[in-house]
């Protein structure tokens, strides 16, 4: 039944990188896949270049953050967050105000689960709000925080997904699919290191 259900969300889930991607039906996993992967680490590159330069500026502190001990600049949990925004919500496109309030509603939900998972797989929560005004859930979640998640999401929707794509239309596959399949591999060894 799982296995059913997996296929289906699978199915669905290509689906909409065809229609988004504006893709023949031509095309293959391979390429779309490497799509989602060439996106999930920048998305977290990205991610890790936000949270470095919020705790610089809030704490005055250079940080060691997300995969850095393994020589990657990636906070991988922002990877699967863009993945969310771009192809759960990207269908909201147009219409931006009701785009921000699901992403930042989804998002918060999203920072609140991920911090009670990584506590149970690790004993370690790395990061607390209880500091912030409006801060809920033991200071899992905060009011300035999901604001930032919902502007974040806007940002990376309407700015960075379109040039991603961009990019990835200028640079050859045969350069270009290489590296992120090799990046890609390693960042997965290491997320399985760093929680298992």
């Amino acid at each position: 039944m799982i296995s059913f259900l997996l296929k289906g969300y699978i199915e669905v889930f290509e689906a909409e990188l065809v229609k988004q991607r504006s893709l023949s039906k031509n095309n293959n996993s391979f390429y779309l896949w490497t799509t989602v992967l060439f996106e999930f680490l920048v998305f977290s590159f990205l991610g890790w270049i936000v949270e470095t330069i919020d705790v610089l500026i809030v704490a005055g502190e250079w940080t060691w953050r997300g995969l850095i001990a393994y020589g990657l600049p990636m906070i991988h949990i922002y990877g699967l967050g863009g993945l969310i925004i771009v192809y759960v919500f990207g269908r909201l496109r147009d219409k931006p105000i009701t785009f921000f309030l699901i992403t930042t509603l989804t998002m918060t939900a999203f920072e609140l689960f991920s911090s009670y998972f990584e506590e149970a797989l690790t004993g370690l929560r790395t990061w607390d709000y209880s500091d912030k005004l409006f801060s809920f859930f033991d200071g899992r979640i905060c009011l300035s925080s999901s604001l930032g998640w919902g502007l974040l999401s806007v940002f990376v929707l309407y700015f960075v997904h379109p040039f991603l794509l961009a990019f990835e239309e200028k640079v050859p596959r045969k350069i270009l699919y290489p590296i992120v399949w090799a990046v890609g591999i390693y960042t997965m060894i290491c997320i399985y290191i760093q929680y298992f």
